[in-house]
């Protein structure tokens, strides 16, 4: 799956509310947004005269300082969604804080453009309940074959290849946010490999993943064929 549609992916997720921490099960800590600026969309006039409408909805990422730092914007014509894009990004709310200390969050977005809903007051905003911008992300090892920059491949160890041992060694991998190995964990496979499998592991670097223009943790799994 290509990178920028696996993004798509995970945001549209979080849109659903989905958690993606292994040990968040949880419901989210939501927050209602306190505005400081903000403004309806306008229906753009070429939109309405080609009868153009429909429902457009994004993700904002609501920095530390309460600005709209980065969006993403779903399924929806190129005009209308032009159209909520610059109208959020003018925004501005109170800094959501947590324990004390300002945090981002995310927050969906919809618009209605529709016929009759376009007056002089324009196209009021649907703000949902925010959260927290997930520090960690899944995502899967085929993504994450992209996004290597250095792989080193694991030595066969001499006493498995005497016994004939052979396997798929799976492990699961954190990803830190500066795309080095930050953990690595034995899913499965034969134990005569798998310490040759994590030591390859340990030592794989990857390009930085980023959601809406900040880079996150990445969960993932990687799978080594030893023959």
């Amino acid at each position: 799956m290509p990178l920028r549609m696996t993004t798509v992916v995970l945001i549209l997720a979080l849109l659903a509310g989905f958690s993606w921490s292994q040990s968040e099960s949880k419901k989210p800590t939501t927050y209602a947004l306190e505005t400081v600026k903000i403004s309806n969309a306008i229906y753009p006039l070429q939109a309405q005269e080609q009868k153009i409408q429909g429902r457009v909805v994004a993700m904002m990422l609501v920095s530390e300082t309460g600005d709209v730092e980065n969006l993403q914007v779903f399924k929806a014509d190129a005009i209308l969604s032009q159209a909520a894009e610059d109208t959020i990004r003018q925004w501005t709310f109170k800094p959501v804080t947590k324990n004390g200390t300002a945090v981002p969050v995310i927050a969906k977005v919809t618009f209605n453009f529709a016929p009759g809903n376009g007056d002089q007051q324009g196209i009021t905003p649907d703000i949902a309940p925010a959260t927290d911008f997930p520090q960690h992300v899944r995502v899967s090892e085929t993504v994450m074959q992209g996004l290597l920059v250095s792989k080193v491949s694991p030595q066969y160890p001499a006493a498995a290849k005497a016994k004939n041992v052979h396997g798929v060694v799976t492990l699961a991998m954190v990803i830190g946010k500066d795309g080095t190995v930050a953990d690595v964990q034995v899913v499965s496979g034969p134990a005569e490999l798998t310490a040759a499998a994590v030591d390859a592991a340990h030592q794989w670097r990857y390009r930085p993943y980023q959601l809406l223009g900040r880079p996150v943790e990445i969960q993932t799994t990687a799978q080594f064929n030893f023959r």
